[in-house]
């Protein structure tokens, strides 16, 4: 059986990783629901991500960085969502630019390099995912998660048992 993990963004005064069940229920877990339109922090109470936290933290194992997706799968404080956007555009950019640079090298007669991990300086092999829109993933997760840190909510991460 396996563990879905569906993100959910409430205001940060009702945050207590220890004690408190995070309040409703939610049917559909991993449901792609974006963040409402509506500004402030009403606006993103009880906003599901706009993507699949399971999909994003796959998409960055494949890409040698299990140290990002090991961040989704805990409740994310007001602290550390500043510092996580920023790790994933990073990682976005890393990603991005090696799979350019692999291109220009096949196109060479080089062999590509893969995967280039900061944290690790080791390379992997390139996925068999689609590197746009991994790119797009990992960049719309750090975008949700400025505009959780500039309502002044955090994250939570809740657990569901899948199927």
């Amino acid at each position: 059986m396996r563990m879905h993990i569906t993100l959910l963004a409430r205001p940060a005064d009702d945050f207590d990783a220890l004690d408190q069940d995070h309040g409703g229920s939610l049917d559909a877990a991993n449901s792609t629901v974006g963040a409402p339109s509506v500004s402030g922090t009403a606006g993103l109470v009880n906003a599901l991500t706009p993507f699949d936290a399971d999909e994003l933290r796959e998409t960055l194992r494949a890409f040698g960085r299990s140290d990002l997706a090991s961040a989704f799968y805990a409740d994310i404080p007001a602290a550390r969502l500043f510092l996580l956007a920023c790790f994933l555009r990073v990682a976005a950019r890393v990603i991005e630019e090696g799979y350019r640079r692999d291109q220009d090298a096949s196109r060479e007669g080089r062999p590509p390099s893969g995967s280039f991990n900061p944290a690790s300086h080791r390379y992997t092999p390139w996925p068999g995912l689609p590197v746009e829109a991994s790119v797009a993933l990992i960049r719309r997760a750090s975008d949700w998660l400025d505009s959780v840190r500039e309502c002044g909510c955090v994250v939570y991460a809740r657990r569901r048992r899948g199927h």
